[in-house]
């Protein structure tokens, strides 16, 4: 069985909480094959259009409109990863 895993951070990793900020999240997902790879990069290709319309998905561009955000998230936690 093939797993593919993809990894993205964001944040301050260093001890300048003062200066640099305090927070540094890593996520992550898992794909059992090929073919669900496939589907998920399609799938979340639709989302992308829907939400962002051009460039990536990023949480920045959601600002704090946090009804947006959860149909967001709640999309993509339909995916299959």
């Amino acid at each position: 069985m093939i797993i593919l895993g993809f990894a993205d951070e964001s944040g301050n990793n260093s001890f300048e909480f003062e200066t640099q900020g305090s927070h540094f999240i890593v996520a992550s997902i898992l794909v059992k094959s090929e073919e669900q790879l496939g589907k998920l990069e399609n799938d979340l290709e639709i989302i992308r259009k829907r939400h962002f319309q051009t460039g990536e998905i990023k949480s920045s561009k959601v600002s704090d409109n946090i009804t947006r955000r959860k149909k967001i998230l709640n999309e993509i936690l339909e995916l299959v990863f």
